[in-house]
């Protein structure tokens, strides 16, 4: 973040609740009104964020995001109320759990890390969200 012109402003913990997440971004708004953008642990939080920039009137000025790629966040993006979510496709992450079991069960030799797939979904590309 040195590198950028980016500040982080609050870190403020809403224990993965929608309506904690709605306070806490109620007071940020308020603390900091040119405040540009929210991302959040995961889309719960991340909606009741959305619903906080909604009621301070700064729709279209304030970027949302969340992580899980729920589909009421796939919602969200569609209606343009959360502009994005970072999705981990858990099914796609199961399938190569099981494939590591058992190559490990065959006695097949593992990588220490294996990375599963992740994107960015937005407006532009919810309907097809897979890289």
């Amino acid at each position: 973040m040195a590198d950028t012109d980016l500040e982080v402003v609050a870190s403020v913990a809403a224990n993965w609740d929608s309506q904690q997440a709605v306070e806490a971004a109620t007071t940020i708004i308020a603390q900091h009104p040119d405040i540009r953008g929210f991302y959040c642990n995961n889309d719960i939080m991340a909606l009741g964020v959305s619903a906080a920039v909604r009621a301070s009137g700064k729709s279209g000025q304030i970027m949302v995001i969340g992580t899980d790629g729920i589909e009421p966040a796939y919602a969200a993006i569609r209606a343009g109320t959360l502009t994005a979510t970072v999705d981990t496709f858990p099914n796609l992450t199961g399938h190569i759990a099981l494939e590591m079991i058992t190559r490990i069960l065959e006695g097949q030799a593992v990588p220490r890390v294996v990375y599963s797939t992740q994107n960015i979904v937005t407006l532009d590309n919810v309907e097809n969200p897979l890289p």
